[in-house]
């Protein structure tokens, strides 16, 4: 998991599309690249939709999920997480 502060934000554009273009090298089988912001669906979908990304970018408007990882959200964060499901069962 990638937290990062805002979508369209010149930092966090650059590194997202550092993921992107990354892509190959990060993962590995059962992995899943996923970005967190306290954006907006709507403007996650717009940004991803422009910039190609992907993988997922999750809303957390409330920061709930970023401070359950101790991720200020001020910076980018990168979580690496185990698995604890199987892979065709739906995170909530």
């Amino acid at each position: 998991m990638a937290f990062y502060p805002a979508d369209w934000s010149p930092g966090c554009t650059k590194e997202l599309c550092t993921f992107r273009d990354s892509l190959a090298r990060l993962q590995e089988p059962n992995v899943e690249i996923l970005a967190i912001s306290g954006d907006y669906v709507w403007s996650h979908h717009a940004w991803a939709k422009h910039h190609e990304f992907p993988f997922k970018l999750l809303s957390d408007h409330r920061h709930t999920v970023a401070r359950l990882y101790a991720s200020s959200n001020i910076s980018l964060t990168l979580v690496r997480i185990p698995s604890m499901h199987p892979t065709n069962a739906k995170t909530r």
